[in-house]
């Protein structure tokens, strides 16, 4: 039983992505467009934000699905290998998907972990500056800098955490609660 929902899980998860890249296709193609501009383009005309922006509308959806659905999945995986070890046998797909589960909710995590750093040390770098012997003229564009640069990412969801390393550590260890429930379960 434990399988065949992982199994669901997996395959309603790879059903949703091909959802999201079809209702989102422009976008998506937009933002691999904007992705191979070279660097100086892209700063000068202020496509940056639009970038992450597009980013979220293809990927959100997908992410918060990962957000939901992580602990369940690694704890179904990690309990059904560990019946499976118990018995005896080693079930190297269920060990495959336990990890792949868990280092494709790492990945997206860890990489809005520092898009979320790498936004904010722009404002701390206005911040550090002297700008009190800026000209008048400058000074109000780095307030506008600093403003925008504190704005939270286009990738937060009301009514989900944020998206960060953090969050995967809390999934992880309600995974590993399921899990210890689950087993405490089975010896009973």
């Amino acid at each position: 039983m434990t399988e065949a929902g992982v199994y669901m899980i997996v395959m309603s998860y790879k059903f949703l992505m091909h959802f999201c890249a079809k209702v989102y296709v422009l976008d998506y193609h937009s933002m691999q467009r904007s992705m191979r501009e070279d660097f100086l383009f892209i700063c000068t005309r202020g496509e940056k934000y639009s970038l992450i922006t597009q980013f979220a509308r293809v990927h959100k959806k997908l992410l918060m699905f990962e957000q939901t659905i992580t602990a369940p999945v690694v704890c179904l995986s990690a309990y059904a290998a560990s019946v499976k070890l118990d018995e005896g046998e080693v079930h190297a797909i269920l060990i495959i998907l336990l990890f792949a589960s868990i280092a494709m909710l790492f990945l997206p995590s860890c990489m809005c972990t520092i898009l979320t750093v790498q936004v904010n040390s722009i404002s701390y770098a206005c911040w550090n500056m002297p700008f009190w012997n800026a000209s008048p003229v400058i000074r109000p564009y780095l307030l506008l800098i600093m403003q925008k640069s504190l704005r939270p990412l286009p990738l937060k969801v009301p009514g989900f955490q944020e998206f960060s390393v953090q969050t995967f550590s809390n999934k992880l260890s309600s995974a590993y609660s399921y899990f210890h429930m689950l087993r405490q379960a089975n010896k009973k």
